[in-house]
């Protein structure tokens, strides 16, 4: 399988991150996404291995309480879900003109409880950058951007934003490897913070075969150093940080894999988890939140769900049908989101580990993003009715209480 970035949306032979924000709340109904529309990726298929849109129950069967929506239509500026806070935070990537084939200049904006702030990145070049990926804490906003419209190359910048100070700095830049910019890392993933320190990978090699670490550094002082040789997909949990190991990130991957803790300091990485994975299987994407961990996998047959605690113990594994497999997965305290990029089905899922059950997300294919803090998911998909080129939604739900409120379907 190959990996897509969480908002890419293929238009003509470019591509464009579409990824965006709105500041202003709209009634509380299902919210679509701010990407244009796109072409399905490979098969995907329903996580019991039952296929059809109805074989879950949608997640509206719970009747979360909606928190935040926003749509946009194909040509016009798209406002889209970046990532959530750790509170009531909705990160908001705005982008002129979504479709066009030009890069426009993004900006972002943070909103919680019906407030919203613009945040924009210093001017430092005249070549305009697409947001691509972004964490925010109780202290910061990181973001990484890029002036590529290609898979090939990712020349990213990482800003910190201190929602104190309001100020907002460039914290370091994509260097060039072996004399050229670099490709993108394992899974396209961005930023992660945790305390004062940001976190994210980053190509230090091409030849003979691609590597990749993990770097970090002070939000407020950016030196950045290496603190994870051969690992990639980096995870937080507000405090905690997680990444993965492997020999290589490629198919041939197999039984080298593992899930470790990391740290800035000068302790070595920590093993969580060893992935059972067969010789040609592959992590497709991690996630990790204060109570779970979890991963998707994928041998180019079939993949699955893994599900575990913060100590490696197994929850649940659900795998796909035959030919299919999951995308990027989010976890939050009792749910882990996770995509389907595939032929049938809803465009993404939920796992609820207190229901030990699968609830769908949205209702059509090609939508990608999922994210999840706390009791609150995110995800996009196409306005009802609205025809292959219709508006797209991003919703973000509060699941809080909703067993107690509403009662299981």
């Amino acid at each position: 399988m190959r990996w897509l970035p969480r908002s890419a949306v293929l238009v003509g032979a470019a591509l464009l991150l579409v990824p965006g924000c709105r500041s202003s709340q709209e009634a509380p109904r299902p919210a679509p996404s701010s990407s244009a529309v796109g072409t399905p990726s490979p098969a995907w298929p329903a996580p019991d291995g039952s296929s059809g849109a109805d074989a879950v129950p949608s997640l509206w069967a719970l009747h979360p309480t909606v928190v935040f929506s926003t749509r946009t239509r194909r040509g016009s500026t798209g406002y889209g879900v970046l990532a959530l806070g750790p509170g009531r935070e909705v990160l908001v990537a705005v982008t002129p003109r979504v479709a066009s084939r030009r890069i426009h200049q993004a900006s972002l904006r943070l909103v919680a409880d019906g407030n919203s702030q613009e945040i924009r990145a210093p001017k430092t070049s005249s070549e305009p950058r697409q947001t691509l990926s972004g964490a925010v804490s109780d202290r910061y906003v990181v973001w990484q951007e890029s002036s590529s419209d290609t898979l090939a190359v990712n020349p990213w910048v990482l800003y910190g934003f201190d929602r104190r100070t309001r100020q907002t700095r460039v914290l370091t830049r994509a260097p060039r490897v072996d004399g050229m910019a670099p490709p993108p890392v394992p899974a396209y993933t961005g930023p992660v913070l945790a305390g004062d320190m940001v976190f994210w990978a980053q190509v230090t090699a091409v030849r003979p075969r691609p590597e990749v670490g993990v770097f970090a550094c002070r939000v407020d002082d950016c030196a950045p150093r290496l603190v994870a040789p051969a690992t990639a997909l980096p995870a937080s949990d507000g405090r905690r940080v997680y990444g993965v190991r492997a020999r290589s990130f490629g198919p041939e991957a197999g039984r080298t894999t593992e899930v470790v803790s990391l740290t800035a300091g000068s302790r070595a990485p920590r093993v969580v988890a060893a992935p059972e994975l067969d010789p040609r299987e592959r992590l497709n994407g991690f996630t990790a939140s204060r109570r779970l961990l979890a991963w998707t996998t994928s041998d180019g047959k079939a993949g699955s769900l893994v599900v575990t605690d913060i100590q490696g113990r197994l929850i649940r594994e659900i795998d796909t049908k035959p030919g299919q497999a999951y995308g990027f997965p989010a976890a939050g305290d009792d749910d882990v989101a996770y995509s389907n990029v595939g032929s049938d089905g809803p465009a993404s899922y939920a796992y609820s580990v207190s229901r030990d059950r699968v609830f769908g997300l949205g209702e059509e294919l090609g939508y990608y993003f999922v994210a999840a803090s706390g009791p609150r998911l995110a995800w996009q998909q196409q306005v009802r009715g609205g025809g292959e080129d219709g508006p797209v939604e991003w919703v973000v739900v509060d699941l809080a209480g909703v067993g107690a409120r509403s009662g299981d379907p």
